[in-house]
């Protein structure tokens, strides 16, 4: 970490916000105000704004952009064949963006859970929050409460693709069998916090599955099954603390993950991750039955110490390939490793005396460290870079809160 100060992450990633600039150039520009006195079609001015966010999007076009002030905004539906059965509060179904004006923290889309006794509300009068169709984007919203049909996927948000982009979202307390919080898409800048994937049969994903993740935190998710934080998904630079699954990989399942910090995740088997590929990663304090930080994984330049097992000798990891990691107890194959303290700073910045710096491998690096700044050649093991320097400024305490809207 770089002593000036730290740094915040990238809004967007340069792929996406080409994309987003693409989306509004000509665009015709619809505005939603919940309490608009005259809401008359097409909705171009604040005067006339949409009461609702489907109104708003009904009227627009490929293109457009539909700007949302300060809301609650959880009356309406609608069902798309891409999405299933499930009713959505919300369905981008043309390739427009739809953006808040004040951000996540005032702007709310709610969705509706089947009244239950476990955590995940599904059933078929459940309401998802959003789905989006391939090119739609949506910007600076709270996604709460949303549930699918049985079976169905994205409590909080369903993706038609990759290119449909999520960004500066908070995701909570949404529920699916597949993908608590989101199904597909790319989540960029966005917190998945308490959503569930826990249906009597299999559950995936607890935040996510089958999508891609860009600088997000995903905390304190559950899957019944397999990926408490993400099943089946692309991340980098994202922080998975505090999730669970009750049989495989807590933090996450069947992905691959780049940069990125694993904490306090737990499960039966891989605490942090399962069946995943993991590079420049730090994974502290995860626990399971089987490989308290990892479980059937391949991992290069990892940190993985400090994680916690039932079984005997397999605390950090099991059944796993490691080259360039640091861990206890030394990896019968594989190459760079070392079992030194990686004396780290808290749960993903190393110290300068750890010896974790420049002694990782160069051929798997990918994009920047957590705190986006540039890898060495070498590059350290774990997530983070270290950079020396006179610390400048005068120091600043500041506090943030991942979301504001919680579900009874």
């Amino acid at each position: 970490m770089n002593g000036n100060a730290m740094k915040t992450s990238v809004l967007l990633l340069p792929g996406i916000f080409l994309l987003l600039l693409a989306l509004h150039a000509s665009a015709t520009v619809r505005y939603v105000d919940l309490n608009s006195p005259n809401a008359t079609p097409p909705f171009t001015d604040w005067a006339t704004a949409a009461t609702n966010i489907q109104d708003a999007i009904d009227a627009a076009v490929d293109g457009d952009l539909v700007l949302v002030t300060n809301g609650l905004y959880q009356t309406g539906g609608a069902v798309v064949s891409e999405g299933g059965t499930t009713t959505n509060r919300v369905a981008i179904t043309k390739g427009v963006t739809v953006q808040s004006i004040n951000g996540a923290a005032v702007t709310i889309i709610q969705g509706y859970q089947v009244p239950s006794f476990f955590h995940n509300s599904t059933g078929p009068s459940a309401v998802r929050c959003v789905y989006l169709t391939n090119g739609a984007a949506l910007i600076g919203f709270t996604l709460t409460n949303g549930g699918t049909v049985y079976n169905g996927t994205g409590g909080g948000v369903c993706c038609s693709s990759t290119n449909a982009i999520v960004s500066q979202c908070i995701l909570v307390g949404n529920s699916s069998s597949y993908g608590g919080g989101a199904a597909a898409g790319t989540l960029a800048n966005c917190a998945l916090v308490q959503n569930f994937a826990n249906y009597s049969g299999v559950a995936f994903g607890g935040g996510a599955a089958d999508a891609n993740l860009y600088n997000c935190a995903v905390i304190s998710n559950m899957a019944g099954s397999y990926g408490g934080g993400v099943y089946k998904g692309n991340l980098y630079n994202c922080t998975l603390t505090g999730n669970a699954a009750n049989f495989y990989g807590g933090g996450a399942f069947s992905s691959v993950l780049n940069n990125c910090t694993l904490t306090w995740n737990r499960s039966g088997n891989g605490g942090g991750a399962r069946a995943s590929t993991l590079n420049n990663c730090t994974l502290t304090g995860n626990s399971a039955g089987f490989g308290g930080g990892v479980d059937s994984c391949t991992l290069t330049n990892c940190v993985v110490f400090y994680n916690q097992s039932t079984s005997t000798g397999n605390t950090n990891y099991y059944n796993s390939t490691l080259n360039y990691c640091c861990t206890v107890p030394l990896p019968a194959s594989g190459v760079g490793n070392i079992t030194l303290d990686p004396q780290l700073a808290d749960f993903a910045h190393v110290t300068s005396a750890s010896p974790c710096i420049g002694a990782g491998s160069a051929s798997n690096i990918s994009g920047m460290d957590i705190d986006n700044e540039v890898w060495g050649n070498p590059p350290s093991i774990g997530c983070d870079e270290y950079h020396s320097g006179a610390i400048t400024g005068s120091l600043e305490v500041a506090f943030s809160s991942y979301y504001t809207v919680i579900p009874t």
